[in-house]
């Protein structure tokens, strides 16, 4: 039988092919080297990001070059099903996990090795407690939530060249603030009951949902003695998440570690009876500076209540919105005083995660 080569028309697929490996080649080793590292107890390796760094432009991999660094990382996930990222962590089950030093340290929160000294966390203790007391005497009803990291509350997925501690910095720091009066809520023990049974966290994403926001939020009340079904009591409706992405659920690790167009199975869950959101308004909104407002005449509890946070408040917003007429939300950069006085709210939640822990000593200067 006669050897058929290469057709004329057919040699630049395979040119293509071989310089897609020979680009990758790099990358590959260097990820080899990586696995090696671990498997010997070495320090994981951890890069530079940036604190808003799903929606940028960066480079992850050896390369110089944005579009190369994009074929290095499709062809490890397509073709080693691995993760070829200083920012993100392949996990089992798909699972992806924030792995940033520069924006914060999560993988430091997981492993306990960033411990706060006693003095670190006096010092930001009397600062909540001196927002806290401001709040008291203007006769607002104050709370702080601190949302854990994910890869707390799902460390199943991890991989198991990291090392989960038992106890977190932000977990000692939640007890001390506890023990000195500060009005500190972690969801945490409620998070992890549920994660076997309930998705509260995005595989893809680095924030949690709805449901597990919703979980928070009830905490909240609960502190406050204001009644809330159980997430076991309401019903839960999904759709892709794909076709609705938005703002703290936009599959950012995913998009970040170049691997996004292949993972379009993430669902959007929300819980019936909290209010649906026109995201894009709202996102718009928050990206300026600007409290939003919502009002709802249907409310549980006719009062007032401000969301000051990070990305991690988004998600709170409809449950709250089915518990208070009125609600008013800000970044946490964007918070003063001075919108204390003008909206004259009932109730006020400060919201930090977990890798944040450690700016919780800024609020009383935010309120400036």
């Amino acid at each position: 039988m006669k050897k058929v080569m290469f057709s004329k028309e057919k040699w630049y697929i395979n040119v293509i092919i071989i310089l897609v490996f020979s680009l990758s080649l790099l990358s590959w080793i260097k990820y080899a080297k990586k696995v090696c590292d671990r498997a010997l107890n070495t320090e994981s390796t951890k890069t530079e990001s940036t604190a808003e760094g799903a929606g940028s432009t960066l480079k992850w991999s050896v390369f110089k070059e944005p579009y190369l660094s994009m074929i290095d990382s499709v062809s490890g996930y397509l073709i080693l099903g691995e993760v070829i990222s200083d920012q993100v962590i392949g996990g089992s089950d798909r699972w992806l996990f924030y792995k940033s030093s520069s924006d914060a340290d999560p993988i430091g929160d997981y492993e306990g090795t960033n411990l706060y000294t006693e003095q670190e966390m006096q010092e930001m203790t009397n600062s909540v407690l001196d927002t806290q007391k401001k709040m008291q005497d203007l006769g607002i009803r104050f709370a702080m939530v601190v949302a854990p990291n994910k890869e707390n509350i799902y460390s199943e997925y991890m991989p198991v060249t990291y090392h989960h501690a038992d106890v977190s910095a932000t977990d000692i720091l939640i007890d001390h603030m506890k023990e000195n009066g500060v009005n500190v809520i972690s969801p945490k023990d409620d998070l992890l009951k549920v994660h076997h049974t309930d998705q509260i966290y995005y595989p893809y994403d680095s924030h949690w949902n709805q449901p597990g926001a919703y979980i928070a939020v009830k905490d909240v009340l609960s502190f406050w003695d204001l009644p809330m079904p159980d997430l076991s009591e309401r019903e839960i409706s999904s759709k892709p998440l794909h076709l609705n992405y938005h703002d703290s659920g936009e599959d950012d690790l995913a998009l970040i570690a170049n691997i996004r167009p292949f993972l379009t199975d993430e669902l959007e869950y929300e819980v019936k009876g909290t209010v649906p959101m026109d995201w894009n308004t709202f996102t718009m909104e928050q990206l300026s500076g600007a409290v939003s407002f919502f009002h709802n005449d249907q409310a549980v509890n006719d009062a007032a209540i401000l969301l000051a946070g990070d990305s991690f408040r988004h998600s709170m917003v409809p449950a709250l919105r089915e518990q208070f007429s009125d609600v008013y939300v800000v970044h946490r950069s964007y918070y003063s005083d001075g919108i204390i006085d003008e909206i004259k709210p009932d109730y006020v939640i400060f919201e930090y995660v977990e890798r944040y822990s450690g700016e919780i000593g800024g609020v009383s200067r935010s309120a400036d």
